[in-house]
């Protein structure tokens, strides 16, 4: 088997959230910013990075809203294609 070589760009990363929560998003050493939810539920960060295959960071992200019991941090591993939920505990 042929191993793909070459490199990943994330230019822009979107999601869904409760309008008007904040959005924390987290790639470890990379980024850590703050982005607000709109009306319709959508969020967007542009990331404008390449990353060479199989090294893309985990995509973590952690929503907050007031009067709301904050949300779980849900992870994408870009590397493996799949999405995954870390439990917090508080």
């Amino acid at each position: 088997m042929e191993e793909e070589i070459g490199m990943i760009e994330l230019s822009q990363y979107f999601g869904r959230g409760e309008p008007g929560a904040s959005v924390l998003v987290h790639m470890p050493g990379i980024l850590m910013q703050w982005v607000g939810v709109d009306g319709a539920g959508n969020w967007s960060i542009h990331i404008g990075r390449e990353f060479p295959r199989r090294t893309v960071p985990n995509i973590e992200i952690y929503q907050v809203k007031s009067g709301y019991p904050n949300s779980a941090t849900a992870v994408f591993d870009f590397n493996r294609a799949r999405a995954y939920i870390l439990l917090q505990i508080k």
